[in-house]
């Protein structure tokens, strides 16, 4: 049996930690929830750490953009899904031109966020390029996607019963 994704919730606030933890595992995903961006980055270093993340961008001591651009130096390709409460295109733009997967605006919708995460495990990610001959009439590249290796089963109602 294949392990069930761990999504990792990194939020100041206990009760949206609470509140995605428990709509995860109603869900069928685990969850962990981390209280702070030093407690992520020790489950990183000595843990397999999290399948996806989900990233507040307001936090006290290290900011939600700070923590997307170093969890992704030491994970490249986990999947990072930023959430906040303040509309700020500037900071939009940043984290997804570092590579947060999604860009959220606070209250989530929860179903929009489940499907973002099923779709960052299991959409095929990995672009392949592949060129034509020079004698063409104009050299070009065109993109070809690998067919998805998923490192977990996604859980579905029949096999919940």
């Amino acid at each position: 049996m294949k392990t069930r994704p761990l999504i990792g919730i990194l939020d100041d606030d206990h009760a949206v930690r609470v509140a995605l933890s428990r709509f995860f595992n109603a869900h069928k995903l685990r969850s962990h929830p981390y209280a702070s961006a030093q407690e992520l980055f020790d489950s990183i270093v000595t843990d397999r750490g999290p399948d996806c993340l989900v990233v507040d961008v307001q936090m006290p001591e290290m900011n939600g953009v700070d923590v997307l651009s170093s969890v992704l130096r030491h994970k490249p390709n986990i999947p990072v899904i930023m959430i906040t409460g303040r509309e700020d295109e500037r900071v939009r733009a940043q984290a997804l031109g570092l590579g947060a997967y999604d860009f959220m605006y606070k209250p989530v919708d929860p179903n929009r966020l489940l499907r973002t995460i099923k779709d960052a495990l299991f959409a095929p990610t990995s672009i392949q390029w592949v060129s034509f001959p020079s004698d063409a009439a104009a050299p070009f590249k065109q993109p070809f996607a690998t067919p998805p290796r998923p490192s977990h089963a996604w859980p579905t109602s029949a096999a919940a019963d």
